[in-house]
């Protein structure tokens, strides 16, 4: 049976973690869908005028 807990081992590991649930906790996680995040991107490419080298 396992109980979901994670197990961390490491100051590293603990770095990481607190690191990740501050980050988190300042910009929640926000789910999209695929095609929704291509409309933005295909939207936010056409508004901005390309640089040609």
């Amino acid at each position: 049976m396992h109980a979901h807990v994670p197990c961390i081992t490491t100051l590293a590991g603990i770095q990481a973690i607190v690191s990740a649930l501050t980050a988190l906790h300042k910009n929640p996680l926000v789910v999209r869908s695929l095609q929704s995040y291509h409309e933005r991107v295909r939207a936010e490419t056409q508004r901005s005028p390309t640089v040609k080298a």
